[in-house]
């Protein structure tokens, strides 16, 4: 696969607000009509409750797949301002809504960059890149289990790729589901934008060059706190081995295998 440095540079930016909106609120859907394109053939319905509610779901309540965003930008008939649709899917758990809301707030932001056209890309710059983003929640992990979740999370990717013809991307799941993302990339052929940090994650490269990604490596979140921290004890002149430290830690970190 060949890219010009735009578009590489593009979906670096992409990937980057993703990661960047991951905290952002829930964003209105603009058009809550599913567009078909094989869609359809997955027989999934749309969701019946919101990103933030599902993921409120507890261990006692089912959830069948369903389709929560289908992002798809309309051709305004501007021959002026042409552009093309690159689709991108994201599955995830019920739990994660912060991923899904974060992506479904980068590309509103994407889509209507430049007045409303899209990314420019191309010399000239009169080509334009718009992007539909098909998000589905997989199911409840907290209910069925996440060994029984990954089946199905794989299941619908598959699906997608057989069925949708213009999905170019995967958008990466979040860190208790991106695992699942990567037998089907490698599968398809298609590129994962990842939006987990642990650098094992990605060290793969030679059985599967499609695993991408840019997020800051999550093991090293906290070492600029500390440095910081170093250098106010050291302009005090006191000790470091006088300070405490408390460590706040996630059981899927790399670090604490």
């Amino acid at each position: 696969m060949t890219a010009s440095a735009s578009c590489y540079h593009f979906i670096c930016l992409l990937l980057a607000l993703a990661i960047a909106s991951t905290y952002a609120q829930e964003q209105p859907i603009d058009d809550p009509i599913i567009e078909d394109n094989g869609l359809s053939n997955l027989n999934l319905p749309p969701c019946t409750a919101t990103s933030y509610e599902i993921s409120q779901y507890g261990a006692d309540t089912p959830l069948s797949a369903c389709i929560l965003y289908d992002l798809n930008p309309p051709n305004d008939d501007d021959d002026d301002a042409s552009f093309t649709e690159v689709g991108l899917v994201q599955v995830t758990p019920s739990i994660c809504h912060n991923h899904r809301d974060g992506a479904n707030t980068a590309i509103s932001k994407l889509n209507n960059d430049n007045n409303g056209k899209g990314v420019a890309i191309g010399f000239s710059g009169t080509t334009y890149i718009k992007f539909r983003l098909i998000s589905i929640i997989g199911g409840n992990s907290n209910n069925i289990g996440n060994d029984a979740y990954s089946v199905v999370h794989e299941q619908i990717l598959d699906g997608i790729f057989q069925n949708v013809d213009n999905v170019h991307f995967i958008l990466g799941s979040c860190s208790s589901s991106a695992e699942n993302d990567k037998p089907i990339a490698l599968k398809h052929a298609k590129i994962v934008l990842s939006q987990v940090g642990p650098p094992g994650f990605y060290m793969d490269v030679a059985n599967n060059p499609y695993v991408f990604g840019i997020h800051v490596n999550s093991d090293a979140y906290t070492l600029p706190a500390l440095k910081a921290l170093q250098f106010r004890l050291d302009a005090m002149g006191e000790s470091t081995k006088n300070q405490p430290v408390r460590v706040v830690y996630r059981d899927r970190s790399e670090f604490f295998k």
